[in-house]
């Protein structure tokens, strides 16, 4: 659901939204658009990094990289300060020439589509009767 979520948002701005090759970049525009990883998640993303066997694959001062720095370090580490203010709803808004209540049901899918969390995202037997697509 939430590759559904990103092709939608490609197929709103012509372009895909979340391209970069870096992963700290990768999760600052993410958390930009959508807010900061829940706890949870943040938490269990450290458990695995530290991992046996992902050490094998993540060198010390990647992990240092991921955890020790603040946001606003690794935001200008990675020349993302442009983007900051473009929040899901904004990038839509700047896209679709709709009526409100079309761009309002947008980016309420988008929201439900793009969470954190796969347990919390918005099943495909729910997106198919969300207001978006019964408008169309």
């Amino acid at each position: 659901m939430w590759s559904i979520g990103c092709i939608l948002i490609e197929l709103c701005t012509g372009g895909a939204y979340f391209r970069t090759p870096q992963d700290l970049e990768h999760l600052v525009m993410m958390e930009a658009m959508l807010g900061p990883l829940p706890r949870q998640i943040h938490t269990a993303l450290q458990e695995a990094l530290e991992s046996k066997s992902s050490k094998q694959y993540i060198s010390q001062e990647r992990l240092i990289d991921i955890f020790m720095l603040d946001s606003v370090e690794i935001i200008i580490k990675s020349n993302l300060l442009i983007i900051l203010n473009l929040k899901l709803q904004d990038l839509v808004m700047s896209h679709i020439n709709d009526s409100a209540n079309a761009n309002y049901d947008l980016v309420d899918l988008l929201q439900r589509l793009l969470r954190y969390d796969p347990a919390e995202r918005l099943k495909a037997r729910d997106a198919l009767t969300h207001p978006f697509f019964a408008r169309y």
